[in-house]
């Protein structure tokens, strides 16, 4: 059994060494039949098949070949060819991380191809627009594309469109934590990929479908769709997924405490993803190798590779991953103990995955600068890190992250001799531990939990209730109190009404009696002056 094993192996070896020799058969055939005496627009489009196939790893040759189909197709007036050549223009662009110009080729794609009513190029290159915002994490942007493609590729049952729609879709929702929908959608997709065996389309389902797996805490699951993955790219020379298995692969390996063999797993990415200059994964890769170098004890050389990894990134202009290579340096400068870098780098991290809505990154934002206030014992602003950490995990289950919340929160209950608390902590956080590598058990600790956050959410609604009749009694004193006050106030009111009223009354009177008396007086006057003249 192990003789045939090792066979079995070996010419697994023999084989993909033969495949890039099968690659150079195939641009040499092309190039051979371009100089050949054939159309100009055969030769145009052979041209453009020759760029296409050299795509990244020979850009020299690529953009040249590009520009003598061109000239073709100019002379010929092709606006179909012209689309293909900004098309083709675009694809190699977003290869080597020029994002902007990609953009802009794919535009004057579509333009060329409207014109020409090529409907099947048209919508291809609506997907690959997508593609570019994808890379750039302007996902309601990807998913729009993402859409107007699927739905005319379902009119016209193109399945290889419809699943590598549907595989990309999946990752946005992977991105924005909606994991059961994304599980959904990958499964749909390699139905539509079983039903033609398209092997490279489902290597790169398995590969998502890992990943997605990962981010539930499921490190076994995802172990197994990687090695399927692995197997299918290394039987057909899928170099670009041969990288991307191996790498996380390793990262499940460094998960798990296994860095000798993550580092391995890392390396041998590295060296494939160089292969093929794709400074995407080559910098991821990097990135991968310092974070297991810091976890190996070995922060220094952890934090070079991260940086190396992190000034790629920045040439790429991809803010997804600039963000998260912050994240990487600050858990890199807690380990050094340079708490005031870790919690800038952090600090800087947040708003760009807010803007992006990328709750994974937002968790480990605030995980980080709990770790960091807990070392700071700053314990209060350390437990509200954690718990705004651990509300976003829960929203997206996502296992990992929720054990390493109530692993913070446990030690600062221990610190703050709390050990009840401290004892419950470390209950919920072995339970989600052990969860990581089985799928039954992690589901059983989410349920756990839920029933617990059940009666807890039960007994602060008895209370509310409580506090809502207590709230309503006084409601009714204080509307009691005020209509009495009301009552007492309209009562002085009236009272005060009718004393000025009887006041004014009796100064009206007062006035007419002393209008009288002066008129008597006058009368009285007048007699005196009448009865003095007779007198005389």
């Amino acid at each position: 059994m192990l003789l045939l094993r090792t066979l079995f192996i070996l010419s697994l070896a023999l084989f993909s060494t033969l495949l890039p020799a099968r690659d150079q058969l195939k641009r040499d055939s092309l190039k051979a039949q371009i100089e050949g005496d054939i159309a100009d627009s055969t030769r145009s489009r052979l041209l453009f098949d020759l760029a296409e196939e050299l795509g990244a790893s020979d850009t020299l040759l690529a953009f040249s070949s590009l520009e003598r189909g061109k000239e073709i197709v100019e002379s010929l007036n092709d606006v179909q060819g012209l689309g293909r050549y900004y098309k083709v223009l675009g694809k190699i662009e977003t290869r080597c991380g020029y994002y902007d110009q990609a953009i802009l080729h794919y535009d004057r794609a579509l333009a060329y191809f409207s014109e020409a009513d090529d409907q099947l190029s048209y919508f291809e290159t609506i997907k690959e627009k997508g593609n570019v915002h994808l890379f750039t994490a302007d996902f309601p942007q990807a998913m729009n594309h993402y859409e107007l493609a699927l739905d005319y590729y379902r009119k016209n049952n193109n399945v290889i469109g419809i699943s590598r729609c549907l595989n990309n879709m999946g990752i946005i929702h992977k991105n924005r934590g909606e994991y059961v929908e994304a599980l959904s959608v990958y499964q749909e997709s390699v139905v539509y990929l079983d039903s033609v065996r398209n092997a490279y389309d489902i290597s790169q389902a398995y590969i998502n479908m890992g990943n997605l797996f990962v981010l539930m805490g499921s490190y076994e699951r995802g172990l197994e769709y990687y090695d399927k993955a692995l197997e299918i790219s290394e039987r057909n020379n899928y170099q670009h997924n041969i990288s991307l298995s191996l790498s996380n692969s390793g990262v499940i390996q460094n998960k798990i405490g296994n860095y000798d063999e993550a580092l391995n797993l890392y390396q041998r990415s590295l060296r494939v993803s160089r292969s093929l200059n794709d400074p995407v994964q080559t910098s991821n890769c990097l990135i991968n190798i310092g974070t297991n170098y810091a976890e190996m004890g070995e922060p220094e050389k952890g934090l070079d590779y991260v940086q190396q990894g992190m000034e790629m990134k920045i040439e790429l202009g991809d803010e997804r991953t600039i963000s998260n290579c912050y994240i990487h340096l600050a858990d890199i400068y807690s380990k050094l103990e340079e708490h005031e870098k870790a919690i800038e780098l952090l600090n800087r991290a947040i708003p760009i995955k807010e803007e992006l809505d990328e709750p994974d990154g937002l968790i480990r934002c605030y995980l980080g600068l709990g770790s960091i206030a807990y070392h700071q014992e700053r314990y209060r602003e350390a437990v509200r890190m954690a718990n705004m950490g651990l509300e976003i995990a829960r929203e997206i289950s996502a296992i990992e992250y929720i054990a390493e919340g109530y692993l913070i929160k446990k030690e600062i209950a221990v610190k703050q001799g709390d050990f009840r608390s401290a004892y419950q902590f470390e209950t919920q956080h072995s339970l989600y531990m052990d969860s990581l590598m089985d799928e039954a058990i992690a589901k059983a600790s989410m349920e756990i939990e839920f029933r617990t956050r059940s009666k807890v959410l039960q007994h602060e609604n008895e209370n509310l209730k409580i506090q809502s009749n207590l709230d309503q009694l006084l409601v009714r004193k204080r509307t009691m109190v005020f209509h009495s006050s009301l009552v007492i106030v309209s009562v002085l009111i009236l009272a005060l009404i009718l004393v000025l009223y009887y006041m004014r009354r009796h100064r009206n009177t007062s006035l007419k009696l002393e209008e009288k008396n002066l008129v008597i007086t006058k009368q009285n006057l007048k007699l005196d002056q009448v009865n003095k003249t007779k007198d005389r």
